[in-house]
């Protein structure tokens, strides 16, 4: 018999629907390739317009969305998401330094922000926690 510890439970990739949105067709294809490695179930998207419809037909557990993309940004696709009535887990990500932007991003409350470049390991370890607290969200 084996019994799962908290540790063991925490590292262990759960089973989730994942949407990626950025312009940058390579670093889509390099997320993409990271998640689907850990046995995420991965929609990939390069606009705001595009991020809406596959969340609206696929229902992500996790977004990894980035803030400057074709419209509606990142931001405006970031408070449509939030407005859902079950909302999935938002990690913002930036290579932007602009003031602006991170203004905006500080408004929408309490999301993680991953700064570009970021490692594989830094993001499958917040890809990883936003799916476990959305599965705690959806079972309690």
């Amino acid at each position: 018999m084996t019994f799962l510890t908290p540790s063991v439970i925490e590292t262990a990739p759960p089973t989730a629907k994942v949407l990626v949105v950025d312009d940058s067709d390579e670093l889509l294809g390099l997320i993409g390739a990271w998640l689907q490695d850990e046995g995420y179930i991965l929609f990939t998207a390069s606009s705001g317009s595009q991020a809406l419809d596959i969340a609206q037909s696929h229902d992500p557990d996790v977004v990894l969305l980035d803030v400057v993309i074709p419209p509606p940004d990142g931001c405006a696709v970031c408070e449509s998401l939030q407005h859902r009535q079950h909302p999935p887990e938002i990690i913002l990500m930036t290579g932007s330094s602009d003031p602006a932007h991170l203004r905006r991003v500080d408004d929408l409350g309490g999301l993680v922000l991953l700064k570009k470049p970021f490692s594989s390991e830094t993001m499958l370890q917040s890809v990883r926690q936003a799916a476990l607290r959305r599965t705690a969200a959806t079972s309690a």
